[in-house]
């Protein structure tokens, strides 16, 4: 639970960084533009956040 806490943290903070607007991850599962993927390439878990956000997928820290 607390990597989840953590990356959860860090997704919040990459987006407030990249647009200058602090959201919750709650907030930006509602907008739709948030969610996290399980890359079998790379054997790594994702994370995604959309447009309007203009924010491309990378894989999470840790």
């Amino acid at each position: 639970m607390p990597t989840v806490l953590a990356m959860h943290r860090s997704v919040e903070l990459h987006v407030a960084r990249t647009t200058g607007v602090a959201l919750t991850i709650q907030q930006l599962r509602r907008a739709g533009v948030y969610t996290v993927r399980y890359d079998e390439a790379s054997d790594r878990l994702l994370h995604e956040v959309f447009a309007p956000y203009g924010i491309p997928c990378r894989p999470v820290a840790g």
